[in-house]
């Protein structure tokens, strides 16, 4: 469960903004909101690929475990949520999404990459060309 970073106050007296926004629930699809970044392409080894980003996005930090001896305010500590699923995988298996979360923030330009490393070439206007065998390096002497 993750939080996005709240919309601003619009207020004539103005005031703090929001520290924590919507809640997004991985198992509740409800509760996701609009994702910043959307990335559909297709592959040779998975069928369709879909890469959802949200960005910043931040864990509500709690006193307790590594945060236990933390004097003063927790930190929110934003990142980028992606979610990757692919249609099918080899040998006929179900594949369930994958969630990822990194620290970095605005990387939704960056998220082409994603579905890329699924064996596409991270557009989904064309078909992709299977990938040629690489030689095999010779091994060294000594």
């Amino acid at each position: 469960m993750l939080r996005d970073a709240g919309p601003r106050r619009s207020t004539p007296r103005g005031g703090q903004p929001r520290k924590h926004g919507g809640v997004l629930t991985f198992a509740k699809p409800d509760s996701w909101h609009t994702p910043d970044a959307t990335t559909i392409c297709d592959t040779t080894r998975y069928g369709t690929a879909e890469a959802l980003a949200w960005d910043r996005m931040h864990p509500r930090l709690q006193a307790r475990g590594p945060w236990l001896d933390h004097c003063g305010e927790l930190p929110l500590i934003h990142g980028t949520l992606i979610r990757l699923k692919v249609e099918h995988l080899p040998g006929d298996r179900d594949p369930k999404p994958v969630w990822l979360w990194s620290s970095r923030t605005s990387m939704t330009a960056a998220l082409a990459g994603v579905p890329a490393q699924t064996g596409s070439s991270g557009s989904s206007s064309r078909p992709t060309k299977p990938r040629s065998a690489r030689a095999p390096r010779p091994a060294s002497r000594r």
